[in-house]
C-alpha cells in the first residue's frame, strides 16, 4: 500500500511540475492560435486542471506526512508553521 501511495505521489508531483513549467509556453501558443472565446475557455480550463493537480499534491504532502510521523520520522515537508502555496510544491521559471 506505501508502493502504490509513494507511486501514485510522484506521479501527481510530476504532473503538476509538468504543468507548471509549460503553462507560460501552452499560454503563449494558444494566444497565436486561438480566438478569444476559445482561447479563454482553453486557458481556464488548463488554469484550473493546475489548480486541481495541485490541491492533490497538498494532500499527498500531508499523508506523506502523518505517515512518517507514525513510523517516527521526519515530516516529508515542513507545514507545520504556514500555509503551504504552490511555490512550495513548484515554482514557475
Amino acid at each position: 500500500m506505501k508502493e502504490n501511495l509513494a507511486r501514485e505521489c510522484q506521479t501527481n508531483f510530476k504532473k503538476y511540475a509538468l504543468i507548471v513549467l509549460h503553462f507560460d509556453d501552452q499560454i503563449a501558443t494558444w494566444q497565436n492560435e486561438k480566438s478569444g472565446a476559445d482561447y479563454r475557455d482553453a486557458v481556464q480550463h488548463l488554469d484550473q486542471t493546475r489548480t486541481n493537480i495541485h490541491n492533490i499534491c497538498l494532500n499527498d504532502i500531508k499523508i506523506l506526512n502523518r505517515m512518517a510521523e507514525n513510523d517516527g520520522l521526519p515530516a516529508f515537508a515542513d507545514t507545520k508553521d504556514r500555509k503551504l502555496t504552490r511555490i512550495d510544491i513548484g515554482v514557475k521559471p
